[in-house]
């Protein structure tokens, strides 16, 4: 997939202590969404797992609820969600995760 491999080449180019946080941070963003499309959940957790620590932003939590979702991991899943909703700032964010919540089948 030419897309992933763009991608992957930017996480590699901005990688590191001289490489460009921002742009990395886009490229496995970027990257683990098309992982996830692909059915490769590791692949797509491990892609963010360097911005994937408590203090990050809420779509990195709502992007690895989404993986953990696929994976069948619920309650790790609903975890994730959670901390989306409640770093998320905006109502339109916090409701779409809240619509994610309530359509899980337990």
């Amino acid at each position: 997939m030419d897309s992933l491999d763009n991608f992957k080449k930017l996480i590699e180019i901005t990688n590191g202590f001289n490489g460009n946080r921002i742009y990395n941070k886009i490229g496995r963003v970027s990257a683990s969404r098309l992982l996830l499309s692909l059915e490769k959940y590791d692949e797509a957790l491990e892609m963010i797992d360097l911005y994937s620590s408590s203090d990050t932003n809420g779509y990195i939590h709502e992007l690895t609820g989404d993986i953990l979702l696929e994976q069948g991991k619920i309650d790790l899943a609903i975890s994730q969600y959670e901390k989306a909703a409640n770093k998320y700032t905006d109502e339109s964010s916090q409701t779409i995760v809240a619509m994610k919540i309530s359509n899980i089948d337990m």
